[in-house]
């Protein structure tokens, strides 16, 4: 998809609003990832000795750990899609409307 060029948009309330709801979702996916990795890694080591280690180690899921760490971008992308479709349907203008249409079709930054 090729994405619009919007100059000099103007961004009503509720479209601030998206933007901050966007940002919060961004931030909080970035921060995501690395807490689950700790989560785990912490569950692991975390006041075992070598043997419960390792027991840990084993019965870990580490396929459903890695799939969960793949999805968190997508799940973000979905948030991140609905937030831009509700905010183009509530536009005030055209230029927000094509705006918000852009994001929610994938174009970013």
């Amino acid at each position: 998809m090729e994405c619009p060029s919007i100059h000099d948009l103007k961004l009503d309330s509720n479209g601030q609003r998206a933007m901050e709801d966007i940002a919060t979702k961004r931030e909080f996916s970035r921060m995501l990832n690395p807490v689950l990795a700790a989560g785990t890694f912490i569950s692991i080591f975390l006041g075992n000795n070598s043997w419960k280690v390792a027991f840990t180690v084993a019965t870990t899921d580490f396929y459903a750990f890695g799939l969960a760490m793949q999805q968190t971008d997508r799940i973000t992308r979905k948030q991140i899609e609905k937030i831009a479709t509700n905010a183009a349907l509530f536009s005030s203008n055209h230029d927000q409307n094509m705006f918000f249409r852009a994001i929610a079709n994938g174009c970013s930054d």
